[in-house]
């Protein structure tokens, strides 16, 4: 069942080809099938990792149709096929960091999540984690591996992190920020910065 998206040749997800080391993921840019129940897509986070690609000249992978899956919740299927094409990204273009993006509501207590698996998912780089969170606390307050700590073998970031080595993080971005307005500009150019430090690392 095709719940809202484009299946596009048979793969439900679009490849963003850019020129630096970084790699952005938005594998929950349209609703997604969990356990037999239909889950809202987190509005914005595919046209988010769209518009830092084009602008910093990272590399992205955005989910763009619903074909009964979870990227982020299951290893099968086309949510493995998601996953394997990173990998082969990761390979080609000599890619060394991922940040897979995802919102959260705002009733959390935080405004992003910085999401490592305690440490794992960056192969205890602190200084990685030290530039995303300084870099973000600028705009709001940042949590650490405290409910989206991407610790199953089944989130992207984890799964990646596992199979091919390079540091993953995944980031939770609460509603605030994705909203049209003036902290949705902010979250952007913040991420601008971020993708700039990573990539010079």
């Amino acid at each position: 069942m095709n719940i809202i998206g484009i299946d596009e040749e048979g793969n439900n997800f679009k490849v963003i080809n850019g020129n630096i080391p970084i790699f952005l993921s938005a594998p929950h840019a349209v609703k997604q099938i969990r356990e037999g129940k239909v889950k809202s897509e987190d509005a914005l986070t595919g046209a988010i990792t769209e518009y830092l690609c084009i602008n910093t000249g990272a590399n992205g992978i955005i989910r763009t149709c619903n074909s009964n899956d979870d990227p982020n919740y299951e290893n099968t299927g086309k949510a493995l096929r998601y996953k394997k094409k990173i990998l082969k990204c990761i390979s080609e273009k000599n890619i060394s960091i991922l940040l897979d993006i995802h919102g959260c509501k705002d009733c959390h207590g935080f405004d992003i999540e910085l999401g490592t698996n305690y440490g794992e998912n960056i192969n205890n780089n602190e200084e990685i984690l030290e530039i995303l969170r300084l870099e973000f606390s600028k705009i709001g307050k940042v949590a650490v591996d405290e409910k989206f700590k991407a610790s199953k073998s089944t989130t992207v970031s984890n799964f990646i992190n596992k199979n091919s080595g390079i540091l993953c993080v995944q980031i939770e971005i609460s509603k605030k920020f994705r909203r049209k307005n003036e902290d949705l500009i902010k979250l952007l150019n913040t991420f601008e910065n971020v993708i700039y430090r990573l990539s010079t690392k």
